[in-house]
C-alpha cells in the first residue's frame, strides 16, 4: 500500500482502507446478495444493495461508541442520533440484521455442513484470518482463549466461569504482546480441530491440539508462551522440534514422578527458585522452574530458566511495603510476552458492538468485525510509528479511529448507492419499495433516490390535517414541522410563505 507519510492524509484514508483489507468491497457486496436471497425466501422485499452493507456495519461501528441503551433510541424522536438515523430507517436495519447472511444455503453441499459447524459463516471467517496471515510476526507471541459473548441456542456455546463474559463460543488466539490478532480458530470441538493437524499424534489433548494448530504459521526460532490449560511435556517436545521456543505455567500433575518439585518450605524465602533440566539428546532440553512468589509458581520451558535472574517490586504485608523480590528469566520473560490475547479483548471489550439476537452468526460476524477495528488501530499505530509520526498527541485513539472507519463506511455506501443510481435503467421504478412504505409511519420512510426525487412531474404537494399532521421536515439541515407531503416521495417537506422546503428537496 502506497501510504503518504503525511500524518493528516494517513489518518483521512488509512481506517476504511485497512479495514477493505479484512473484509472486501466483493465480499460485502456477496453478503448483499445472499441477505436478499433471504430475504426473497421470507416473501420480503429485496431491497439490499452493497452500499446498505456499507453503511449497516458503519452504523453497528457508531452505536458501539455512542452507546444508548435501547438500539432503537438512535431513531427515536426525543433521542434521535442524525449520524445514525439519517443514513439508513430503522426498520430497514434491524431487516438487514435479522437476515444477514454470508453464504447462499441452497450451494452449500450437505458434507460440508457436516463437516463444518461453522459453514454459515465461513467466507467471512476466511477473509480475516487471510489478512491476519499476512501480518509480520513478531519474535513473541502468545496464545489464550477468548470468549465471544452469547447467551443463547447453540450446539457451539461454552461455559468458562472467572471470565468477564462466562457463557459464549470460544474463539483460540494467536496475538503478539500488542494485542495484534495474528491468527484465530473458532472451537468446533476436540476431534475437528485434530483433524485439521498436518502432523497429529496419538493422544493429544485439546490444548496441544490449539497450540499445534495455531503454531503452524510460525517462523523457526519464534517464542510461544501459553498458560496452564495448554503445557504438557509432549507439547513442547513437538515444539522443539518445529524450532520453536516455547514457555508455559504447568499443572503439578502433568510433570512426571521422577521430577521432585520443591514446595513453599523447600524454598523458604519469598524470591527464591529452583530448576530441574532434563538433558535429551533425542528430544532436546527441557527445564521446570519453580518460583516462589506469594505462591509456587511452576513453569516449563525449552530455552529458558533461571538466569540472568532480575528484581522486581512485590507489596510485603507483613512489613507494609514493596520489597524487591529475585525473579527468574523464565517469569520475566512469560510476564512481558503472555498478555496479548487478553489485552486485545479488553481493547474489544470497550466499544462493543450491542446485538441483542438470538442468532450466534450474527453475535459472531458483529464480534469479529470488532476484532478486525482494533486490528486495524492497533496497525495504524504501528505505521504512525514506522513513518515517524507516532506521537500520543497526534495520534487518533480507539474511539477516534472507531468514529472515523464508520464514517468512511457510510461515506462509501453513499457512494455506491449514488453510482447505483446513475446506472439505474431511464424505466426502473421502485414501485413496490413506495407501496411498503405507504404502510409505515411517513415520518419512518427512507429518503428515495435522486433519480426519483427529480421526476418533476410526480412531485406534487399533499396537505394532511388532524391532530397527528405535524412531522418533521425531511430536507437536510431543516429542523421544522410540516404539514405537507410530497405525492411521490412520501416525506414531510415545509411549504409556507417564509420557507419553501419543497422546492429545494426537489431541485
Amino acid at each position: 500500500m502506497g501510504v503518504s507519510t503525511g500524518r493528516g492524509e494517513l489518518q483521512k484514508v488509512l481506517p476504511l482502507e485497512m479495514f477493505l483489507r479484512y473484509v472486501s468491497g466483493d465480499l460485502l457486496a456477496v453478503i448483499a446478495t445472499c441477505t436478499n436471497q433471504r430475504l426473497a425466501e421470507q416473501g420480503k422485499t429485496p431491497n439490499v444493495t452493497p452500499g446498505d452493507i456499507f453503511k449497516f456495519f458503519g452504523i453497528c461501528f457508531y452505536t458501539s461508541v455512542i452507546k444508548f441503551p435501547w438500539l432503537r433510541m438512535y431513531w427515536s424522536e426525543k433521542y434521535r442520533l442524525p449520524v445514525v438515523a439519517d443514513q439508513m430507517s430503522r426498520n430497514k436495519f434491524f431487516n438487514i440484521r435479522a437476515n444477514l447472511k454470508v453464504v447462499d444455503d441452497n450451494r452449500v453441499s450437505e458434507d460440508h455442513k457436516q463437516n463444518d459447524r461453522l459453514w454459515k459463516i465461513r467466507p467471512l471467517l476466511d477473509a480475516i484470518r487471510q489478512r491476519c496471515l499476512q501480518l509480520d510476526r513478531p519474535e513473541a507471541v502468545a496464545m489464550d482463549e477468548q470468549m465471544i459473548p452469547f447467551t443463547g441456542t447453540t450446539s457451539l456455546k461454552h461455559y468458562v466461569p472467572n471470565k468477564p463474559n462466562p457463557v459464549g463460543l470460544k474463539n483460540w488466539v494467536l496475538a503478539g504482546d500488542n494485542g495484534l490478532m495474528l491468527d484465530f480458530e473458532i472451537d468446533q470441538g476436540k476431534s475437528k480441530l485434530i483433524s485439521m493437524l498436518t502432523d497429529a499424534r496419538p493422544g493429544v489433548g485439546l490444548g496441544e491440539a490449539v497450540v499445534l494448530r495455531l503454531s503452524e504459521t510460525l517462523p523457526v526460532e519464534s517464542k510461544v508462551y501459553f498458560d496452564r490449560f495448554f503445557t504438557s511435556l509432549p507439547l513442547l517436545d513437538a515444539l522443539s522440534d518445529r524450532n520453536l521456543k516455547a514457555t508455559g505455567t504447568i499443572m503439578k500433575n502433568r510433570i512426571p514422578k521422577p521430577v521432585k518439585i520443591p514446595t513453599q518450605k523447600d524454598l523458604g524465602t519469598r524470591g527464591t527458585s529452583q530448576c530441574s533440566v532434563r538433558q535429551d539428546p533425542a528430544k532436546g532440553p527441557l527445564g521446570i522452574t519453580t518460583w516462589l512468589d506469594n505462591k509456587p509458581v511452576i513453569l516449563a520451558s525449552n530455552h529458558e530458566g533461571i538466569h540472568p535472574e532480575d528484581e522486581c517490586r512485590r507489596w510485603s504485608k507483613r512489613d507494609r511495603k514493596f520489597i524487591a523480590v529475585s525473579r527468574p528469566a523464565v517469569v520475566r520473560l512469560y510476564n512481558r510476552s503472555m498478555g496479548g490475547v487478553d489485552l486485545l479483548d479488553r481493547m474489544v471489550s470497550y466499544y462493543r458492538t450491542s446485538a441483542r439476537t438470538k442468532k450466534w452468526t450474527v453475535r459472531v460476524i458483529l464480534h469479529m468485525l470488532d476484532v478486525t477495528a482494533t486490528n486495524c488501530w492497533i496497525e495504524y499505530k504501528n505505521e504512525l510509528e514506522r513513518t515517524g509520526h507516532g506521537e500520543r498527541k497526534d495520534m487518533l485513539q480507539m474511539m477516534d479511529f472507531k468514529l472515523r472507519l464508520a464514517e468512511q463506511l457510510i461515506e462509501e455506501g453513499s457512494r455506491l448507492d449514488r453510482d447505483m443510481d446513475r446506472t439505474m435503467p431511464e424505466d426502473a421504478d421502485n414501485t413496490a419499495a413506495l407501496h411498503e412504505a405507504d404502510n409505515q409511519s411517513c415520518s419512518r420512510v427512507p429518503v428515495p433516490p435522486v433519480k426519483r426525487r427529480h421526476e418533476e412531474a410526480r412531485h406534487m404537494p399533499e396537505m394532511d390535517s388532524g391532530k397527528a399532521s405535524y412531522h418533521r421536515c425531511r430536507l437536510p439541515g431543516c429542523s421544522k414541522l410540516a404539514r405537507v407531503k410530497c405525492s411521490s416521495c412520501r416525506v414531510y417537506l415545509c411549504l409556507t410563505s417564509d420557507r419553501n422546503c419543497f422546492m429545494k428537496f426537489h431541485r
